[in-house]
């Protein structure tokens, strides 16, 4: 996808209601509240033991 500078600051501006909600609701959430859901990482983290190369090993 191909998207100028102005283009680019276009949807910024467009997105920046709903980001400083995510924002105040990020603020206001507690420990239990936070979470992740990144599966790709997780597939990588459970293959990365298999590997007979690793980047780190400990």
């Amino acid at each position: 996808m191909n998207l100028g500078g102005l283009d680019a600051q276009r949807v910024v501006s467009r997105l920046e209601p709903e980001a400083s909600a995510c924002v105040e609701h990020a603020l206001q959430a507690g420990p239990g509240d936070l979470c992740s859901f990144a599966p790709a990482l997780d597939v990588a983290a459970s293959e990365q033991a298999e590997l007979e190369v690793r980047l780190f090993q400990s």
